[in-house]
Order: structure tokens, then C-alpha cells, then sequence
């Protein structure tokens, strides 16, 4: 089900067809997942761990669907020699690819932040594991002498086992 509401959000008839199909051929439905998997499960996590960007990547995903249409109708009217429906649809095709640039610079901006939001929490976690050095050596000292077996790697040793219980 999750699945197929990422589906839906790139593409609503993707979604729509995927949760009909899955009442008739469930099958079909695992495949056509399966085929798209890594695509799907990546925004799913995406959606889970930070909305915002995915909001950004489904609107990315769904302007390239547009822009692969308009090629196509492009296409279409250069081989009919319509060279007026050519023309306006070359003018559409460049400001959809000015707003897909636009939009990738906007995910790749979310992306830094997310990371620098991490390193930041990261350096935290490590200054705060330096000031607590000596406890984390202590602790350590008392694993290794307390242990019936000296050849368990440190963090194995019965200590760790009844403070899990």
C-alpha cells in the first residue's frame, strides 16, 4: 500500500492502475513494483525521513513525465510540418526544463542541508563522547576484569548480557 501512494504522487493513473491491478492480479502488482523498486522504495524512505525534499523530488519526477510528453508531441508536429504547434511547443518545453532545473538545484540545496544537519549532530555526538572519555574507559576496564572468558571480545562479556536481561 505504501507503495503505491508514493506511486500515486508521482504519477496519480500509476497509482490508480497499480490499486486496481492489485485487486485483480496481485501478481502483477509485486512485479510492477519490483521493476520500479529502487526508485519507489528510495522515495519512500525519503517521504518517511524528510518530507520536504520529497515533495521536491515528486514534483521533479512528475515534470519530467510532462516534458517527455511535449517532447513527444513536439516530435509529432515537426513530422507533420506544423511548425506553429512546434513552435509553442518548443517555448513550453523550455520553461518546463528552466522549472526541472530549477527544482533540481532546489533537491540538491534540501540534500546539503539534510547532510550538514547530520555532520552537525555528528561532531555533537563525538565532542560529547570525548568529554566522556574517562567513563567510556572505565566501563570498558570493568567489562574486560569482570569477564569469566578474557578470550570474549571486549562488549561480549557477561556483563553485557545481564545488563541486556
Amino acid at each position: 500500500d505504501s507503495f503505491i501512494e508514493v506511486a500515486a504522487d508521482v504519477n496519480p493513473q500509476w497509482g490508480q492502475s497499480l490499486s486496481q491491478r492489485r485487486l485483480k492480479d496481485p501478481e502483477s502488482v509485486r512485479e510492477a513494483i519490483l521493476s520500479n523498486g529502487n526508485r519507489l522504495i528510495a522515495l519512500f524512505v525519503l517521504k518517511e525521513r524528510n518530507p520536504d525534499l520529497y515533495e521536491v523530488r515528486v514534483q521533479e519526477l512528475r515534470l519530467q513525465g510532462e516534458l517527455r510528453e511535449l517532447a513527444r508531441q513536439y516530435s509529432e508536429a515537426m513530422q507533420q510540418d506544423d511548425t506553429l504547434l512546434a513552435e509553442t511547443l518548443r517555448d513550453r518545453i523550455r520553461q518546463k526544463a528552466q522549472q526541472q532545473i530549477d527544482l533540481d538545484l532546489k533537491a540538491r540545496a534540501k540534500e546539503l542541508q539534510a547532510l550538514d544537519e547530520t555532520v552537525t549532530r555528528l561532531r555533537k555526538q563525538l565532542h560529547e563522547e570525548a568529554v566522556n572519555r574517562q567513563q567510556s574507559v572505565d566501563r570498558l576496564m570493568n567489562e574486560l576484569l569482570s569477564s569469566t572468558n578474557p578470550d570474549e571480545p571486549a562488549g561480549s562479556g557477561e556483563s553485557d548480557k545481564a545488563s541486556a536481561e
